[in-house]
């Protein structure tokens, strides 16, 4: 990064984080995060010594059989020890036009593929295939899961067993295979479904071999894990895991610390750990003590493996850290963005091995195409290994940054074809932010104004973070997704982009989103794609001008046709903020703010007469709605949250977040046609708002704003535009959006119309009442994107100004002015 005077740090700072300062001095939980140890590498050279990891990738094949139509194929992965990978293959192709007579069967060998593939370690290549269906094996059943270890293959499923008299038993078995003779060793009946009662992971470590299984208590009130651990010497000793209230999922690590005792972390059912030191040859645990977990609370555990030598790696965002009980420290061991594969491929991989500096990664192809079914799942290997060099040697290294830590595979693919392409400089996702980033306790979020409040006081204290380190000259180069960092869209941060988008072509792109982007007329921000926020509902019930509601025309919506139900989800501050922002030109302009119009006055009297003072809890909601509370995981960066509200009655209207065409055809589904989308109520009736889902910004400070903008161009390439779309994006090029659209149509129309909810039961008489798509629905999306004249990019600095100080009026404390007198100074 450039660097620039202290006098003038000193002067931008006092200017332009006032107001964000005099929104955390009442509030100790407002305070800027500490600047991160690691310092930039904006603007480093790359040294040969610097890490660099060659790779090797593979698809894992199978046993086709090209005369016959694929209809089913399923890719599981074993395992892997020091000699071979081990893959499950089962496959099954299309028997709609054999003629099976009266039996109604056709021989499976003849129809499909039920095989153990072998794969060799160093070269990836197949070594052996095991036909489950052959002579030797003969297996006829339903495989559910495989493990493979020490070199034997463990089969769990069902599978029909002769009972005599022409009888055949449908069993839960456990089938042991070797794989170096290809014969079963062992076969056992299990309880692998039934009962619940199941091996779930098997760990190596020093030793031992310890195998974890879940059982439930008496009258299945409550779930416990069990460690069944079995010596050198072949004694076994079963440890039960379990804890008061709380069910115990799984044990998704086991890091041995001393030769005999390891520490255990347990999955509970409200996504927390727990943690149990363990006592491996005594057989005996107990919980640990929290200096002895602490290193382990910021490790996503369910991510993390363990390693035959007793070792565990842990699965960051950004790639592999080794976790180092003894000095207590995580020591990065694979970067992923050191490697010649996009780093984006290792998100929907699993780490299956790590021996030294060669890793090994399993995962599943990715369609290109969210227009279609699929039953074809693709598994490929992965293997990479340190390189003696760095090929990049040379280079000057531009910093990349993103919220999550870590970029998604569009972004990916432009950091790789520009990272292969520049002979000069070299693109890094930087990781100094991501272990810096303000966590949220999800498990105190429990409703939509806790979980807006919790994003906003997390966005607030990184944007700050970022804006001290930008006007420092200290920030990255380039910065991702920080549309919710509003503050920073300011020459004193950001670059304007115009001289890099040019003129545009309103045919080829939707210009009004740009200029929705605008702030003061400058583009800080450039939108590659974009969701529309709106509330979907029949046209005959939307604002007379056909776009949007004024708060008077909502008003009557919401007494009469939703019948004082509304469809936004938040309480009285909440609420606010979000009319606010839809309209926020009116009230902040040329950095200065103004809470003084009669349309912010209008805002404030709707909100204080029709909205309550908090959102309904998430419990209450589920509650009101006669269905249980459901909890759902997220994968890594993810959190657990409380599912979507469920409804038994049909809904007229609804608050949407269209991120794409598929998603707009789904809620007309759900809607049973209604197809109007209109903006929140506003001062002006506007349109629905536009926000950003991936935006592309270039620091004032780069250290070569041209050739990042080289980089700019790459992900606004048709290339990028055409994958995107296909992948249920809008974009702001509209050839792609219109053939994505048109492909969208087509599979809606088709199968996919099982996605929606297109049945009405009149009696004893169901009625299809899916909607027919057409042309004309892709014209009303150009019209509703049209329509639409600001984009959402809020200042999180004035929301939480705005979140504190408008409940007094709300509640009668205190009147308009007063609160304005506060709020503005």
């Amino acid at each position: 990064m450039k660097s620039i005077t202290k006098k003038t740090v000193s002067a931008v700072l006092i200017a332009s984080m006032a107001m964000s300062f005099a929104a955390c001095s009442k509030k100790k939980t407002g305070d800027v995060i500490q600047t991160p140890q690691e310092p930039s590498h904006s603007g480093e050279k790359i040294t040969e010594d610097m890490p660099w990891f060659d790779s090797k990738m593979m698809n894992v094949p199978f046993s086709e059989k090209t005369d016959k139509k694929l209809v089913e194929l399923d890719q599981m992965f074993a395992g892997a020890d020091d000699k071979y990978i081990v893959v499950l293959n089962q496959a099954r192709y299309d028997t709609s036009e054999l003629d099976t007579g009266e039996s109604g069967v056709y021989d499976t060998t003849d129809y499909g593929v039920s095989e153990i593939q072998v794969m060799d370690r160093n070269t990836l290549e197949v070594v052996k295939t095991i036909n489950l269906f052959g002579d030797n094996l003969k297996f006829d059943g339903i495989i559910e899961d495989v493990t493979y270890y020490n070199g034997v293959v463990t089969l769990h499923g069902e599978c029909y067993e002769d009972a005599g008299n022409e009888n055949f038993d449908l069993l839960n078995l456990e089938v042991d295979i070797d794989v170096s003779t290809e014969s079963i060793v062992d076969k056992r009946t299990s309880d692998y479904e039934s009962s619940f009662d199941q091996i779930t992971q098997k760990y190596n470590i020093g030793k031992y071999l310890v195998e974890t299984s879940l059982s439930w208590g008496e009258d299945n009130e409550q779930c416990k894990c069990n460690l069944n651990i079995t010596s050198a010497d072949g004694t076994k000793k079963v440890v039960t895991l379990s804890e008061d209230k709380k069910d115990l999922y799984d044990v998704p690590m086991l890091i041995l610390t001393s030769e005999d005792k390891a520490i255990a972390a347990v999955l509970t059912d409200d996504g927390t750990n727990l943690y149990y030191n363990v006592d491996l040859a005594g057989g005996t645990a107990s919980k640990a003590d929290s200096k002895d977990a602490e290193l382990l609370d910021g490790i996503d555990t369910e991510m993390a493996f363990s390693d035959n030598d007793g070792n565990v790696y842990a699965v960051k965002p950004y790639g592999i850290v080794k976790v180092n009980m003894k000095e207590r420290k995580l020591e990065e061991h694979f970067d992923f963005g050191n490697c010649s594969l996009s780093s984006a491929i290792f998100d929907s991989c699993d780490l299956v091995s790590c021996s030294g500096n060669e890793l090994i990664f399993a995962g599943e192809e990715r369609s290109e195409n969210a227009f279609e079914f699929s039953n074809i799942k693709k598994m490929f290997i992965i293997k990479v290994s340190k390189a003696d060099k760095n090929p990049h040697a040379g280079k000057t290294i531009l910093e990349l940054y993103t919220p999550a830590g870590y970029v998604d595979n569009y972004a990916s693919e432009a950091i790789k074809k520009f990272n292969d392409t520049n002979g000069e400089y070299f693109i890094e996702v930087t990781k100094r932010y991501a272990e810096q980033k303000p966590e949220v306790t999800w498990g105190d979020v429990n409703s939509n104004d806790d979980l807006d409040s919790a994003m906003c006081m997390a966005n607030y204290q990184m944007s700050n973070q970022l804006a001290i380190d930008l006007i420092n000259g200290d920030g990255p180069d380039i910065l991702l997704d920080v549309y919710d960092y509003g503050q920073l869209n300011n020459s004193n941060y950001l670059m304007d982009l115009t001289p890099y988008v040019g003129t545009l072509d309103p045919s080829k792109y939707f210009t009004n989103v740009f200029d929705a982007a605008k702030v003061d007329g400058k583009l800080y921000q450039i939108p590659i794609s974009f969701e529309i926020d709106g509330i979907m509902t029949d046209k005959k019930y939307g604002g007379q001008n056909g776009i949007g509601f004024t708060t008077g025309e909502y008003e009557n919506f919401l007494k009469t046709a939703l019948n004082g139900e509304d469809v936004i989800y938040n309480g009285q501050a909440l609420y606010f903020t979000k009319l606010f922002n839809a309209e926020i030109e009116k009230f902040i302009s040329n950095g200065k703010a103004d809470f003084t119009s009669p349309e912010f006055a209008t805002l404030a009297e709707f909100v204080k007469n029709n909205v309550p003072e908090n959102a309904v809890s998430w419990d209450d909601m589920y509650a009101m709605d006669g269905d249980d509370v459901t909890y759902e995981g997220g994968g890594v960066g993810c959190f657990i949250f409380k599912g979507d509200r469920k409804e038994d009655k049909e809904e007229i209207a609804y608050f949407k977040e269209c991120y794409g065409f598929g998603s707009y055809l789904e809620c007309i589904g759900d809607l049973h046609g209604g197809n109007g989308f209109y903006g929140i109520p506003s001062t002006d009736g506007r349109g629905p708002v536009i926000r950003p889902t991936i935006t592309v910004a270039i620091s004032a400070q780069a250290t070569n704003a041209d050739v990042c903008g080289e980089f700019v161009k790459l992900l606004m390439s048709d290339d990028t535009m055409n994958t995107m779309a296909m992948q249920d994006y809008f974009v702001i090029n509209r050839n792609a959006f219109n053939s994505a659209a048109g492909i969208a149509i087509e599979f809606y129309n088709g199968d996919g119309g099982n996605y929606l909810d297109d049945w009405e039961y009149e009696g004893d008489n169901s009625v299809n009442r899916r909607p027919k798509f057409s042309e004309q629905n892709i014209q009303d999306m150009i019209a509703i994107i049209e329509n639409c004249s600001q984009m959402s990019m809020p200042d999180p600095s004035i929301n939480i100004i705005l979140i504190e100080e408008m409940p007094a009026y709300f509640s009668g404390q205190k009147n308009l002015d007063d609160v304005v007198k506060i709020a503005q100074d």
